[in-house]
């Protein structure tokens, strides 16, 4: 579809298409078929709590997801980083469920892969590089269930065969994207300074300042006055959390969320940073907050419990 200039690919149009034939055409439909999707991103992060790290609350993380500022403008907007964003959540979920229970759930999350992919052109880059990290750092787990890989990817293949298309059809749509957006990389300029310029833009998308500062550099419209994108009292047990995850890092649920925290920025950096290219990043952080938080709870919950019971 031509969208902006140039042809994407989009699944948000399709979602679109059966509220559009029973409420006609108004912002308010568009706006609220995309909010009941995200509405998804709300359950699987619980979802993930509850099954991947054993959570008495995990309704803790829907909470933070709630009132992160990003999340809480974006997902009212019918912008396709919302889309994609909520299906990166299903991907890290059944991922998760296939690291941690079934091999079967491989399937699923070859098909929610797919969904992010065709939903906003850097969540293409954000799922190829969430693909290479985990199928690295468990290769050996893959290697056990190979049948299921081999199921897998011949799924990945077919669920492929749209991009192969749209490729063939519009050969040089991917570069003109690029061009429309002025991408570094489409400048007269050096390779090494190409690589510095996306390990700057890289690490920006890692940096807490852009993240929690109240009004960040963003366009207007992307910025709630006053919040930072991240939900800045949670800062505290977002640190938690991170140390938390780096102290059990063999387990595969913290592994995995901070391959998420890893892939989220890539998008983003071969352009240049943005929260609508970055947004991702609101799952990891909604998951690490929350980590940080139930733990919070816990040494209270057990300090009280130390000082009431009798010696």
């Amino acid at each position: 579809f031509e969208n902006g200039g140039q042809y994407n690919l989009s699944l948000s149009v399709y979602l679109q298409v059966l509220p559009y034939l029973l409420f006609g055409r108004s912002v308010i439909v568009t706006r609220a078929a995309s909010a009941l999707v995200t509405c998804l991103a709300a359950l699987w992060v619980a979802l993930i709590m509850h099954k991947a790290f054993g959570s008495r609350f995990p309704w803790l993380a829907t909470l933070i997801l709630a009132v992160t500022p990003a999340w809480f403008l974006h997902s009212r907007t019918a912008f396709e980083t919302a889309l994609a964003t909520s299906f990166y959540a299903g991907f890290l979920y059944y991922y998760l469920r296939y690291r941690l229970e079934q091999p079967r759930y491989l399937l699923h999350t070859a098909l929610l892969a797919a969904l992010t992919f065709y939903s906003y052109s850097p969540a293409q880059v954000v799922i190829a590089v969430s693909v290479v990290l985990l199928g690295l750092l468990d290769v050996r787990y893959h290697w056990q269930h190979r049948r299921e890989m081999v199921k897998a990817l011949g799924l990945g293949v077919l669920l492929l065969l749209p991009y192969v298309r749209f490729q063939l059809t519009y050969p040089g749509e991917t570069l003109r994207h690029l061009e429309i957006l002025r991408s570094y990389w489409l400048q007269p300029l050096p390779l090494g300074e190409k690589l510095r310029l996306l390990g700057q833009e890289y690490l920006r998308g890692l940096d807490l300042l852009y993240w929690f500062r109240p009004d960040p550099p963003d366009l207007i419209r992307h910025v709630m006055k006053n919040y930072g994108h991240l939900w800045r009292p949670g800062l505290l047990f977002t640190l938690m959390g991170i140390v938390l995850a780096l102290r059990h890092l063999r387990r595969p649920a913290y592994r995995t969320v901070l391959v998420a925290v890893l892939a989220a920025p890539s998008g983003a950096a071969l352009v240049g940073l943005g929260v609508t290219r970055a947004l991702f990043m609101v799952i990891p952080a909604a998951l690490l907050t929350a980590l940080g938080l139930e733990w919070v709870i816990r040494q209270i919950g057990q300090s009280l419990a130390n000082w009431i019971s009798p010696s």
